[in-house]
């Protein structure tokens, strides 16, 4: 059982069926039981790492559940980073194996996934698809600027010169989606 609420801090966003991402998957199961002065809102599109679905698990009751049981339990599409990022939405599901350790090591590299995989649900309306070639892009990107870093402060200018000049190529030659 989903419980009626989960709260997801810093979020303000219309109550809409539009697809939006969030940092967490979950915030209602019950619109009709919003917390005071909060208004309810469900996302199609959750992003969210490996300790938030083992806290989101724990909360909805759903044992070692991984991504797959999120996006279920959810009923979005739940893409959860890690080694190796996952996207589920519903029976769907797709695991993306690149992206390079100095990723774990820099702030705020999951809020600007956060903001390439809003960008990718913009312009491609299956969630599923959006979530995977954003995951993919942002991961290739981090492989591509692994190979050029000496260590985190060199990373992010290397990452976002490597994201801005990604090609179809590079992605062809380098993904490793499963």
């Amino acid at each position: 059982m989903v419980p009626d609420t989960l709260k997801f801090a810093g979020v303000a966003v219309p109550n809409s069926a539009d697809t939006w991402v969030a940092a967490v998957a979950v915030l209602s199961t019950d619109p009709a039981k919003p917390a005071a002065g909060e208004q309810v809102i469900r996302p199609r599109h959750g992003k969210v790492g490996w300790p938030e679905v083992a806290a989101l698990a724990q909360a909805l009751r759903l044992g070692e559940g991984g991504a797959r049981e999120l996006a279920l339990a959810a009923r979005a599409c739940v893409a959860m980073t890690g080694k190796r990022d996952q996207v589920c939405a519903g029976e769907r599901k797709a695991e993306i194996s690149n992206g390079h350790e100095l990723m774990d090591k820099v702030t705020a590299m999951g809020c600007a996934l956060g903001a390439v995989l809003a960008a990718f649900c913009a312009v491609e309306s299956d969630p599923f698809a959006a979530a995977v070639q954003a995951l993919t892009v942002f991961a290739v990107a981090g492989d591509v600027a692994g190979e050029q870093a000496k260590g985190p402060g060199s990373f992010v200018p290397a990452f976002l010169d490597a994201l801005y000049a990604i090609d179809q190529e590079t992605l062809k030659k380098r993904a490793l989606i499963a």
